[in-house]
């Protein structure tokens, strides 16, 4: 284990130039900025970054922030952390060029083309590697290190034993959020906002939720943990060997930002210097206004941490803004798009081509996948390949395993091939044990799904791996099928006039056609969160939430409505694609056969009796999620459309 360094204090500022002038001047040893180079017209959807237009700088004010760091010693980082379109990656890399000849020498990014990108054109660019990227583990640890990042931005909900782990395996820096919003999900999974209306994070997580089971019949809380507050932790985290202290809140006030640095750069200073880091009380009192919902040091304080992390208390939205009312602007904006539930306009598509690329073999027909809970299987006959697992939690799929020879027994009476739904972010302390049973079935099982990018690397060597995560375009993918080493990959939503305007990448995807949309997820069942986690995991818990009805399954947000793109099979069937795939939880086994036979044979779509279908994740305009399918004709005219040379029917 290295020996403990003062870590560096990584503070926000996003609003305005004085949230610079704050963070330095507060002690801050390196300060984290958003870019923008062009007024859009929805300021919630930046280009670049994933906290919108409304947290970034213009050219000139970068400009100036730059100036200010640099006369005062301080690092000035700037956040391009989204998952890029082709389009929006080459304004990435255009950016990154300026930055460089501006004198600014860190980036924090995500999205894996791009960082290869900059590895190879900007060699002398510092990259941290965002939140985003999903890093709980070694594997992802070593994978973005590999990549060019010096530094790994970790999720936030890892133990003190994930942590001492990860700090003892690897030699990449590591840094923490400790301060600040945080959320039950993992960073960049959750759907929730997209979902509603079409906009970036709209915080629809703070809306008063009611809890519908049998334990809490009728419950409001708001579907988010509370407030992160570490600070009294910064020691032992500094002790750890932790390289870096950050401080969430590009979209928070000045005030904050002076505050929230104050208090940990007087921790930090307190732990260097051997001293109390007790907070002064005139301090204290500062920092417990700034929490939104309440305080909770999340999992690295004693004790249970659904008993003091989830909110429940069904304030006002007003109220839970005050810290935002000195910058009106912002304030309006973020209310005007947060209670904006009217549908956004369908946007123009370009005539779309979708054409098979070259030297590639796709199977004959794309499979048809079925994925399933381990915990409470559904086993349809009629599909080719059958996943068993669990989408996130690793906890509740490691202790159901004793389920898997069985399932696997009926899988293959069924006439399809078994394959394992791996859990996706892995924390350390679960990545062994999850790893050497997968192993174990490697010669049982024809394939693995997974959503975590380093264990997906690391079993892709011995076994087909298909990697599921959030993909924005063609280079995209295949920048993660190529770091991940997965044989197909699987995006999590699927635009599709996206990808037919834009072409397929040279790898195989599969897509969900069918089943409950997955709207977010955790590290750490969310049933824990909400007190109602049972022996193996159990749920039973929907939600009733003013612009959809959600439903619980272990760790996951689900919507209750089915996502169908039933109206486009005779297009999606056509298509190169490698996998079909049916998502089987909340649903029973006759439904299933019904809409496999369907997408098998053809016919008349099966009704789907007490079920809400919508056309899901399959169009650009995302209000179709909650409204009645669109024939894909009305998309997709079939004389505009060619796949190689060969008309779609």
């Amino acid at each position: 284990m290295r020996t403990p360094e003062p870590p560096e204090l990584v503070c926000p500022a996003g609003l305005r130039l004085e949230s610079v002038y704050a963070a330095v001047d507060n002690g801050a040893d390196a300060v984290y900025v958003g870019v923008k180079n062009r007024r859009m017209k929805d300021r919630m959807l930046n280009e670049l970054s994933v906290r919108g237009e409304i947290a970034c700088y213009t050219p000139e004010e970068l400009e100036t922030a730059y100036a200010y760091c640099s006369k005062h010693g301080v690092r000035l980082k700037v956040v391009l952390n989204k998952l890029f379109t082709e389009s929006q990656r080459e304004e990435a890399c255009e950016t990154s060029c300026r930055l460089q000849e501006l004198g600014i020498g860190t980036i924090v990014a995500s999205d894996l083309q791009f960082i290869d990108w900059v590895h190879q054109e900007l060699p002398e660019m510092t990259i941290h590697a965002s939140v985003i990227g999903g890093t709980a583990n070694r594997h992802t640890a070593r994978l973005y290190q590999k990549a060019g990042a010096s530094r790994v931005v970790l999720e936030n909900n890892l133990s003190w034993s994930d942590l001492r782990a990860l700090r003892e395996s690897v030699s990449v820096e590591l840094e923490v959020f400790t301060f600040g919003l945080t959320c039950l999900t993992m960073h960049g999974f959750c759907a929730l906002s997209p979902y509603l209306v079409g906009k970036a994070c709209t915080a629809p997580c703070t809306d008063p939720v009611k809890l519908l089971s049998e334990k809490s019949p009728e419950k409001g809380c708001f579907l988010r943990s509370r407030d992160l507050n570490q600070l009294a932790h910064l020691p032992a985290l500094a002790d750890l060997g932790i390289d870096a202290f950050k401080l969430e809140g590009r979209m928070r006030s000045t005030r904050y930002v002076k505050i929230a640095t104050a208090a940990a750069r007087y921790v930090i200073d307190a732990w260097r210097e051997g001293k109390d880091p007790t907070l002064p009380r005139k301090l204290s009192r500062a920092v417990d206004t700034l929490a939104f919902f309440g305080s909770t040091d999340g999992w690295l304080g004693e004790g249970v941490p659904e008993a003091r992390s989830v909110c429940s208390d069904r304030g006002s939205i007003a109220n839970k803004l005050r810290d935002m009312v000195r910058t009106p602007g912002f304030a309006a904006c973020l209310l005007q798009n947060k209670f904006s539930r009217s549908p956004p306009a369908v946007a123009e598509l370009p005539a779309p081509v979708a054409r098979l690329p070259e030297g590639l073999e796709f199977p004959p027909r794309p499979e048809l996948v079925v994925e399933t809970s381990l915990f409470d299987p559904v086993i349809p006959a009629g599909a080719d390949v059958i996943a068993v697992g669990e989408r996130h939690c690793a906890p509740r799929f490691l202790n159901n395993v004793d389920k898997l020879p069985e399932v696997f027994r009926q899988i293959e009476q069924t006439g399809a091939r078994p394959a394992l739904l791996v859990p996706g972010r892995v924390p350390e302390g679960q990545v062994d044990p999850l790893v050497e049973l997968v192993l174990s079935l490697k010669d049982t099982v024809c394939r693995v799904t997974c959503s975590d990018l380093g264990v997906a690397a690391r079993l892709s060597s011995e076994v087909d791996v298909v990697f599921c995560s959030n993909v924005a375009g063609k280079q995209d993918a295949e920048a993660m099928a190529r770091h991940s080493g997965a044989f197909r990959v699987r995006p999590l939503c699927f635009p599709l006039p996206r990808y037919a305007s834009g072409g397929l990448p040279k790898i195989p995807l599969e897509i969900q056609v069918f089943g409950h949309a997955i709207l977010s997820g955790g590290i750490y069942c969310l049933t824990r969160w909400l007190g109602q986690c049972q022996e193996g995991c159990g749920s039973g818990v929907t939600m009733s939430h003013p612009g959809m009805d959600m439903f619980i399954d272990g760790n996951t947000v689900y919507s209750s409505k089915v996502s169908s793109a039933h109206d486009l099979r005779e297009y999606l069937t056509a298509l190169p694609f490698g996998g079909l795939v049916f998502n089987a939880v909340g649903l029973d086994k006759a439904t299933m056969e019904q809409v496999l036979r369907f997408w098998r044979h053809g016919g008349v779509f099966p009704t789907v009796a007490e079920i809400s279908v919508c056309n899901g994740m399959y169009f650009n305009d995302l209000h179709q999620q909650r409204g009645t399918p669109v024939p894909w004709q009305t998309y997709f005219p079939p004389e505009e459309i060619s796949i190689g040379t060969e008309p779609v029917p």
